[in-house]
């Protein structure tokens, strides 16, 4: 389990990396899975163009 850098995240279109709800990144060696902490479908299909959980993360 790792967090990818930013060149490399998969379905880079989905709402999941810019949510505040940390996703995690699930690799293993045909696949790349994102692990919502919030949602009930712990993973939910990608990409995620809408989400009624999704909060934007606070600008830094």
């Amino acid at each position: 389990m790792s967090n990818p850098r930013a060149g490399e995240l998969p379905f880079p279109e989905s709402l999941c990396h810019r949510c505040a709800a940390p996703p995690r990144y699930i690799r293993t060696n045909t696949s790349v899975f994102i692990l919502c902490p919030i949602v009930p479908e712990k993973y939910p299909r990608q990409p995620v163009r809408e989400c009624p959980w999704f909060r934007p993360r606070p600008q830094s």
